[in-house]
C-alpha cells in the first residue's frame, strides 16, 4: 500500500449519526436523485443523510471491510481510491464529502487533503446540485476560492457533537453554480474570515431554517480504473 493511501486510512473521522440527521433536515427533494460519497466509510453518513428520499446511492471506500458494510446498506460502493475512479461530470445531484484531514506530501505541492479531494470531486455535481462538505474549520480557508468559484448559496455551520468538537468540524453547504456563472470566486474573502473564527458560526441543529433543494437525476455510475 502506497504512503498516501495509508495516510488516508488513518485520517478516517466518521460523522456522528446525530450530525448526519441535522444535515438531512436541511436537504429537500421532490423526486429520486443520485448521491455520492467519495470517502464512504461504512456508509452510515450517506445512508442517514438521504434516508427515505429514494436516492440512488454511490460510494467509494479504500478499506475493504468498510466498503463491504456500505454495500450492505444499499450503497453501490467501489472498493478503492477516489483518485482511481472516473465519474462523468455533472451526473450527481448531491456530493457528501468528509475527506481525510491531513496534508498531501507530493513531488509538486503540499496541499491539504480536503482541497485535493474537493478539486477531484466537485465536477461530479450537476448544475444546481448540492455539496455537503465536512472539514475542520481551518480547511475552509484552504478551499475558499474553489468553493466560491463553483458554488453559490454557501452556508457554514459549526458541529457540536463532542466528536465533532474534538476535530473542530464544520459543515459547508453550497449549490453548484450554472455553468456561465462559474469561475468568479465571489465571497471567498468571507469564507477565509470564517475559517479563523469558527466560534462565531451558527450551530447546525434542528432550529436552522435554511433549506437546499436537491434536483432530480438518474442513477449515475463510477468506473474504477485501478487494479
Amino acid at each position: 500500500m502506497s504512503r498516501p493511501f495509508s495516510r488516508i486510512k488513518l485520517g478516517y473521522y466518521p460523522l456522528p449519526v446525530e450530525e448526519a440527521r441535522n444535515i438531512s433536515a436541511l436537504l429537500m427533494s421532490s423526486a429520486p436523485y443520485s448521491a455520492i460519497d467519495p470517502c464512504a466509510g461504512d456508509g452510515t453518513a450517506l445512508h442517514e443523510i438521504t434516508k427515505d428520499t429514494g436516492a440512488h446511492l454511490s460510494g467509494i471506500e479504500l478499506d475493504a471491510d468498510r466498503a463491504a458494510a456500505a454495500t450492505q446498506k444499499g450503497i453501490a460502493t467501489v472498493h478503492g481510491s477516489a483518485f482511481e475512479c472516473r465519474v462523468l461530470a455533472e451526473t450527481y445531484s448531491l456530493l457528501y464529502l468528509n475527506p481525510p484531514y491531513d496534508s498531501e506530501f507530493g513531488p509538486h505541492s503540499n496541499k491539504r487533503m480536503e482541497l485535493v479531494f474537493l478539486e477531484h470531486c466537485y465536477r461530479w455535481v450537476s448544475s444546481e446540485g448540492v455539496v455537503v462538505f465536512v472539514v475542520p474549520a481551518p480547511a475552509v480557508g484552504t478551499c475558499a476560492r474553489l468553493l466560491a468559484s463553483q458554488f453559490d448559496r454557501l452556508s457554514i455551520f459549526r458541529l457540536e457533537h463532542p466528536e465533532s468538537i474534538r476535530f473542530n468540524q464544520v459543515v459547508v453547504f453550497g449549490r453548484r453554480k450554472k455553468s456561465h456563472l462559474r469561475g468568479e470566486p465571489k465571497g471567498a474573502d468571507e469564507l477565509l474570515r470564517i475559517a479563523y473564527k469558527p466560534h462565531l458560526l451558527p450551530v447546525l441543529n434542528q432550529e436552522v431554517v435554511e433549506r437546499y433543494a436537491i434536483p432530480p437525476s438518474s442513477p449515475a455510475t463510477i468506473s474504477y480504473t485501478g487494479l
